[in-house]
């Protein structure tokens, strides 16, 4: 069966890493897949090539309805723009799809939901990877049309069951699929000193890992305060974007956010104790290295980074969301903290750096956790049912 992936960016955050994911999978199965890419960041189509994927550069920015939980509301600049190229774009992606020919559609984000509508995809069977969660009220106009359009797909699946449960459905088949953390050994310590040796982190200090990059959405402002305020025995490990990356995008809210805590970082980091990372492919490092995620983030969120610590029996420190209980139970395998709040999630990492036996307890329950409802195992098998059950 040849299968047609569309990924809505060319990022490589959670959203993409899972649908390379899905994609290992359908090909292990014997499948053939293709993978239509943005160009722009070239992070996604790096990762695709190198893992031998058969990729189809789009030449431009895809179309999108960018109204999602942690994105910019409706009637902003971006929302605006992304909207015009859906109506600029249609018979394009009808041509490409028509040219390609594949046996099932996939897309990869509920920001691709109209695609639903296009003629060469009501032809075929489809699939849309819902992986954010809704913004704002679900019966609000906006919320309403986009689930009417996901509901003109053969099948969503969902990260979590409260996502599944919020947008309410009628028509497409609906399941939920969790995202599976990769099945990779526990670096050695030689490996681990080697990269804090690199990353300028000293020893005996708690060591706390954030993996969103600089990104306000995703808390890297909180998470900063958060450590700087608990003394100078604590560093804090920022993966992903750094402050150029950010830059580089020409975003202008973004950038004027970088440039702040840039500035901020400068004035009140004393001790060294931020340390800005990059992008990381291999996180496996990152983890070992540390011993508490912290996740403070500002609107409902995916969770990948959750499963990915536990994996590595290590706990985290989250934002209360409702969408995250499905994945973090306070007191459990981590610790959830109020949004927003830099003190609340002081104090939940404090305690947990005077606290070894309840860190390692909260630890041993993530991996525990990860390990019986994000194995490589279990996404594979319900990946393959679900395509099965569509093309069936």
């Amino acid at each position: 069966m040849r299968i047609l992936f569309i990924h809505h960016s060319g990022l490589l955050g959670g959203a993409g890493v899972s649908l390379l994911n899905v994609i290992d999978s359908v090909r292990s199965e014997g499948h053939e897949a293709i993978l239509s890419v943005s160009p722009s960041p070239a992070d996604m189509l790096e990762l695709a090539n190198k893992r031998g994927i058969n990729t189809l550069v789009s030449d431009r920015r895809i179309g999108a309805i960018t109204y999602v939980s942690g994105i910019d509301g409706a009637f902003s600049p971006r929302f605006m723009y992304r909207l015009m190229l859906i109506f600029m774009q249609a018979r394009r992606w009808n041509k490409t799809i028509r040219n390609t020919d594949p046996d099932l559609v996939v897309v990869n984000s509920k920001t691709l939901c109209w695609m639903s509508r296009l003629s060469e995809v009501k032809k075929r069977r489809s699939i849309c990877f819902v992986r954010e969660t809704m913004r704002g009220d679900r019966n609000n106009l906006l919320n309403r049309r986009i689930a009417k359009a996901l509901d003109e797909f053969s099948a969503v699946s969902f990260i979590s069951d409260y996502d599944r449960r919020l947008e309410g459905l009628q028509k497409a088949q609906t399941s939920v699929i969790y995202n599976y953390v990769e099945d990779v050994p526990m670096p050695n310590t030689e490996a681990v000193l080697q990269k804090a040796d690199v990353w300028g982190l000293k020893e005996g200090r708690f060591r706390v890992l954030y993996a969103g990059g600089v990104n306000e959405m995703k808390g890297f402002h909180i998470a900063v305060r958060a450590v700087l305020a608990m003394g100078e025995d604590v560093d804090l490990i920022a993966a992903g974007a750094d402050f150029d990356d950010v830059i580089k995008l020409g975003n202008r809210k973004a950038t004027a956010f970088a440039g702040e805590m840039r500035a901020y970082i400068q004035a009140n980091d004393q001790h060294g104790q931020i340390h800005l990372i990059g992008k990381q492919t291999d996180m496996a490092s990152c983890y070992a290295a540390c011993d508490v995620l912290i996740f403070p983030m500002q609107s409902p969120h995916q969770a990948r980074p959750v499963f990915e610590a536990g994996y590595f029996g290590k706990p985290v420190v989250i934002s209360d969301f409702e969408n995250i209980r499905e994945f973090v139970r306070d007191g459990d395998n981590g610790l959830t903290a109020k949004a927003g709040s830099e003190d609340d999630f002081a104090q939940k990492l404090t305690l947990l750096k005077q606290d070894k036996a309840l860190k390692n307890e909260l630890g041993e329950n993530n991996r525990r956790r990860a390990l019986a409802k994000h194995s490589r195992a279990a996404n594979r098998a319900a990946v393959s049912k679900l395509i099965n059950e569509v093309c069936r």
